[in-house]
Order: structure tokens, then C-alpha cells, then sequence
């Protein structure tokens, strides 16, 4: 995927000093995961059902793979653009 914008969170930062390092075991620090990306898909291997060449996609890019839970994850209202919506998840659950 082709990274169009990413957003850098509180947690971010911390992971990146290694502040976090009990918590996350990327191997090297400085690591920095980046936790909110928005992409447009540009190859797609042949298990990938979901997505085509050129979609617009949102992305949690924490580790180089990931496994998302279906209780963490929320529909995005029509009238919220993407970029709003990119926005949202870190810094959203920050200023709540």
C-alpha cells in the first residue's frame, strides 16, 4: 500500500523513546509504528478478497502484521470523511 497521510499519536512518541518497552517488543528502538495511516491500495496479494488496486483505506500499521478485533472496530458514518475519520481513533480515545 501506498502511505497518503499518517497521523502521530501520544503512544507513538512513547513506543518511539521506549518508554513503552515492557509493552511492545519490536526488536530495535528507536521504533516509531505510526498507529494511524490512511493508504491507497497499490498490489494486493491473491487471499485478498475484501480490497482492489486503488481503494482508499484506513489502517492501524503497528507491527509489520496485526490481527484487528471486531468488538475494537466501528463503522464510519457517510458524512464523515476519511480524513476526519483517520483522526479519530488514538486522538479520539485520548480526549475522552
Amino acid at each position: 500500500m501506498k502511505v497518503e497521510a499518517i497521523s502521530i499519536n501520544p503512544i507513538d512518541w512513547k513506543i518511539h523513546k521506549g518508554l513503552l518497552r515492557p509493552l511492545f517488543f519490536p526488536g530495535k528502538f528507536p521504533h516509531t509504528p505510526c498507529t494511524d495511516v490512511a493508504e491507497e491500495v497499490v498490489q494486493i496479494g491473491s487471499q485478498v478478497k475484501d480490497f482492489k488496486v486503488g481503494d482508499k483505506v484506513l489502517a492501524k500499521l503497528t507491527y509489520r502484521f496485526a490481527v484487528g478485533s471486531e468488538s475494537l472496530t466501528a463503522s464510519r458514518p457517510s458524512e464523515v470523511s476519511a480524513a476526519k475519520a483517520a483522526a479519530l481513533p488514538i486522538a479520539g480515545l485520548t480526549a475522552s
